[in-house]
């Protein structure tokens, strides 16, 4: 029984190795994408990063009719065949048009797989596991995100196009998932609920959307980071900072730390309580500020580590409190709003910088980097409005 559950842990963690960085993966080839498309808009080329964050919203709103249609297994594999469709053909197209059609693809897939990783640990794993395993799933997330970023950044030294290549890192989660995931629906029938206190109110608009706060924390807090993902590769090679190659090295050092803040968190949590919230913006406006203020090889390296750990914490935090809030028949409706309020900030975090660079004539090529620090602080609003602790909650025994 224990080597079946371990085997069910690594099937629903690879999933996480691919969701939150699909859309950056190939951040370090937009400086070559951006060169090969040098008639095309530039937003059109951060879209690239941010097309995916649209389509996962949308499909992370008709996730839980979807898993009431398809197993998990089925459903699995489904989106993991277009993850690795959507996200390898980008690589083999010459219209922009086309290569956005493939991210949108690609998005459709992440849509399930991102709440399909953190549903499964709610579903699956007892409440006193699932606190260590959300900060594994947003570890998952930051591996993935340095094993493709740093083989983008290599694939990117050859060709842009190789780099859309590291998709097909997907094959590994459509292993384990053929072998060990179980082939059953998510969410129990009507009747056959684990508790007896749940009903069909249970999955009520009110019921679902009285996480608005979390909804609100999290899309801020994703506008916030992917300043740093629509923005570095290409500054760097406007000022010549940096080769694609060490982008490549230095982008998969805010993916590492971030991994080492989700292996950790549950131990984070328990020192700083309901502060690690400030934990994680304390970290993106501490980097961003030199991000912007600063150059250097390794200043920009303890930027980008600092801003790894803010989204390190902050995931695994945010995702852990709605789920230990939530009742198990909800979790795949609250988790798929957070999972769209999630990458509506991280598709909205370019056309809200051009926007605020337009109104208030920020022309400086750096100045996403001292918006992002703005944003950092509209985030402690929302934080010291919204009770995050480790103390202060209410766990639905079910």
């Amino acid at each position: 029984m224990i080597k079946k559950k371990d085997s069910l842990k690594a099937a629903i963690l690879s999933l996480s190795l691919l969701t939150v960085m699909a859309g950056a993966a190939v951040s370090p080839a937009l400086g070559g994408i951006s060169a090969y498309f040098k008639d095309v808009n530039p937003l059109f080329i951060k879209m690239i990063l941010t097309v995916p964050a649209l389509f996962i919203l949308f499909t992370n709103l008709v996730f839980a009719p979807l898993t009431r249609i398809f197993t998990n297994r089925t459903l699995a594999i489904l989106a993991l065949l277009l993850y690795m469709a959507g996200g390898c053909m980008g690589g083999f197209v010459n219209n922009i048009y086309l290569l956005l059609f493939f991210r949108a693809v690609l998005g459709v897939s992440v849509g399930i797989l991102m709440p399909m990783s953190t549903s499964l640990i709610s579903y699956y794993f007892e409440r006193h596991e699932q606190e260590k395993l959300m900060g594994y799933s947003a570890a998952m997330n930051q591996l993935g995100g340095v094993i493709v970023i740093v083989l983008s950044g290599i694939l990117v030294s050859i060709s842009w196009r190789l780099s859309f290549l590291v998709y097909f890192i997907g094959v590994i989660s459509f292993v384990l998932t053929l072998f060990y995931m179980p082939d059953e629906k998510m969410i129990p029938k009507e009747g056959s609920a684990p508790s007896s206190k749940l009903n069909k109110d249970k999955l009520s608009g009110s019921s679902i959307l009285r996480f608005w706060n979390y909804y609100l924390a999290i899309g801020f807090m994703m506008i916030t980071f992917y300043m740093l993902p629509t923005n570095f590769a290409v500054i760097a090679t406007a000022e010549k900072s940096f080769s694609p190659a060490v982008i490549g090295i230095l982008m998969a050092f805010q993916t590492g730390s971030g991994f080492v803040m989700g292996m950790m968190y549950s131990r984070i949590k328990s020192v700083f309580g309901g502060s690690v919230k400030y934990l994680s913006v304390a970290g993106f406006i501490g980097g961003f500020s030199l991000l912007y203020f600063c150059s250097g090889f390794f200043l920009n390296l303890v930027a980008i580590i600092l801003v790894g750990v803010g989204l390190g914490v902050a995931v695994p935090m945010l995702n852990s409190e709605v789920s230990r809030r939530s009742d198990r028949t909800e979790i795949a409706a609250v988790l798929g709003i957070m999972s769209a309020a999630l990458n509506l900030g991280q598709f909205s975090a370019p056309l809200v910088s051009a926007a605020i660079s337009s109104i208030f004539g920020m022309h400086d090529l750096r100045s996403p980097y001292i918006q992002a620090v703005a944003f950092g602080v509209i985030q402690i609003i929302i934080y010291a409005g919204t009770k995050i602790s480790h103390s202060k909650h209410k766990d639905n025994e079910g």
